[in-house]
């Protein structure tokens, strides 16, 4: 079994924290941490958007 770390974004808080705790919930993941608020500026249909998002980082395996 190999582990990976998985590097996501989730839009509010809300969304973070019930995203983090349902893939702990349903064993997809030992542990997710949650990143403060943070600043992302990207392109997304062709217009540029700059956006604030929650980083998660998530512990699972590879096979989950």
């Amino acid at each position: 079994m190999s582990a990976i770390v998985v590097v996501t974004t989730a839009g509010t808080e809300e969304e973070a924290n019930l995203l983090a705790e349902e893939l702990v919930e349903r064993r997809h993941s030992c542990c997710v941490n949650i990143l403060p608020i943070q600043r992302s500026v990207y392109r997304w249909q062709g217009k540029i958007c700059d956006d604030s998002e929650y980083m998660l980082i998530i512990k699972t395996l590879e096979s989950e």
